[in-house]
C-alpha cells in the first residue's frame, strides 16, 4: 500500500515502527491504526535515555493524535479474522524528550484563574482539550487574588481531507483578561469531533508553552526607547548588584514593537516592591523616573 502523510515532518524527526490489532465489528481498521500508532509512540519513549515524568508520558500516550500524525502504512491485512496493520510513524524526539523528561521546576508562586468561557461552532468537549495543557503546566491556581483569563474558542470545520477518510478542523483561541494573545490550532481524525479536540488541544499546548514562559519570571520588565544600548547592560547590572529581593536578571527579548524584555527572579518580589528599588537607583547620565506597573508582575520604563 502507498505511503500516507499527513502533517508536514520537521527535519530531526525519527521512524519507529508499530502494530495494531482489532476485532471489532465496526471501525476495526480505525481501532488497529489507533493502537499501531500508540504502539509507535510508545517504542519511542522506550527508547529515550533521560529519566521519564509518568504523568507527562501519560498525557503524552493519551494524545498520541498529537505526535503520530505522521506515518506510512508498511503493512495492513487479516489475521484470523482480525484487522492487522502496521505503520512506520515520524516522532519529532527533541519535542518528545523535552516533554517528557523528568525536571524540577521552580515553585509556581503565581498563576491565573479561569474567567469566562465563549464556544463558537465546537463541540462541548473541545474546551477540556484546550484547557488540559494549561492545566498540566499548572498555569491555573486556586488563590482567590489571581487575574482571570477569559477563553473564546471559534472551531471550524474544513471537511474531509483530500483523497482519505480523514476529517480535518482548525481552533482559534482568544485570550483576553489578565492577558491577550491568540493561538491557532489543526487537527486531523476520523471523526469532526475528534480532529476538534485535536486542533483544540495543539492550540492549548501552544498557548501553554507562552504563558508558562511569561510567569517563570517573578517580574517582566520592559524598557522602551532602549538607547543606547550600554545604558541597558548598566540596568541589567544595577538590577543584580543593587536592588535588594533580586537574584538575577537577565535581557531576554527584544520585542516587535522594538522594547526590550528583562525577567527579574527574586525571592518576595513585585513590580510595585521593585518599582520602589529602582527609583533609589542614580545614573549619571540618565533616570529612571519614568516608571508605569502594568500588572502586579510586569513594569514598563521610559528612558530619559
Amino acid at each position: 500500500m502507498g505511503s500516507l502523510c499527513l502533517i508536514a515532518l520537521p527535519s530531526h524527526a525519527e521512524p519507529f515502527v508499530g502494530h495494531g490489532e482489532s476485532s471489532a465489528v465496526q471501525h476495526a481498521r480505525d481501532e488497529a491504526l489507533r493502537k499501531a500508532k500508540i504502539d509507535s509512540l510508545r517504542a519511542a519513549i522506550d527508547g529515550l535515555v533521560v529519566a521519564l515524568d509518568a504523568a507527562e508520558v501519560t498525557a503524552v500516550l493519551a494524545s498520541h493524535e498529537l505526535w503520530t500524525g505522521a506515518y506510512r502504512i508498511v503493512d495492513e491485512g487479516r489475521i484470523e479474522g482480525r484487522s492487522s496493520i502496521q505503520i512506520e510513524v515520524e516522532v519529532d524526539l527533541p519535542r518528545l524528550t523535552k516533554r517528557v523528561a523528568k525536571s524540577k521546576p521552580r515553585p509556581r508562586t503565581r498563576g491565573y484563574r479561569l474567567g469566562k468561557v465563549v464556544l463558537e461552532g465546537c463541540a462541548s468537549n473541545v474546551i477540556d482539550a484546550v484547557l488540559a495543557p494549561l492545566r498540566l503546566h499548572e498555569i491555573f491556581v486556586e488563590a482567590p487574588a489571581s487575574d482571570p483569563l477569559h477563553f473564546k474558542v471559534r472551531c471550524e470545520a474544513l471537511g474531509r481531507a483530500s483523497f482519505t477518510s480523514t476529517e480535518v478542523a482548525r481552533v482559534a483561541v482568544t485570550i483576553g483578561g489578565a492577558l491577550k494573545g491568540s493561538s491557532v490550532g489543526a487537527g486531523l481524525a476520523t471523526s469532526a469531533e475528534q480532529a476538534q479536540r485535536i486542533a483544540g488541544e495543539r492550540a492549548g499546548a501552544d498557548l501553554a508553552q507562552k504563558l508558562t514562559m511569561r510567569l517563570a519570571a517573578d517580574v517582566v520588565v520592559r524598557i522602551e526607547e532602549p538607547w543606547p544600548a550600554s545604558r541597558i547592560r548598566r540596568i541589567e547590572g544595577a538590577l543584580r548588584e543593587a536592588v535588594m529581593g533580586v537574584r538575577e536578571a537577565e535581557l531576554v527579548a527584544i520585542e516587535p514593537s522594538g522594547t526590550l524584555r528583562i525577567d527579574v527572579l527574586g525571592d518576595t518580589l513585585d513590580a510595585a516592591t521593585l518599582t520602589r528599588e529602582l527609583k533609589l537607583l542614580s545614573f549619571p547620565d540618565f533616570q529612571l523616573d519614568d516608571i508605569r506597573i502594568d500588572s502586579p508582575y510586569e513594569i514598563t520604563i521610559r528612558l530619559h
